[in-house]
């Protein structure tokens, strides 16, 4: 899961990148429970608030299961 960032520029995002790991894995090949893919989800901002400090995803904008 990615944290809120702030984009000022105009430009639409246009790509996406990401790495992942096996947390403590030492061995050449997956472990046998291995991915079988990733859902990546672009969300709407619900921004803080005085009644809720912190800001959280709204609606989902856009997905790809890659």
């Amino acid at each position: 899961m990615a944290d809120d960032f702030l984009c000022e520029d105009k430009r639409p995002i246009t790509d996406i990148h990401w790495w992942g790991s096996y947390i403590g894995w030492k061995e050449a090949t997956p472990p046998p429970n291995n991915l079988v893919g990733f859902h990546i989800g672009i969300w709407t901002d619900v921004p803080k608030t005085a009644a809720n400090p912190f800001s959280h995803p709204g609606q989902m904008v856009w997905q790809w299961i890659a």
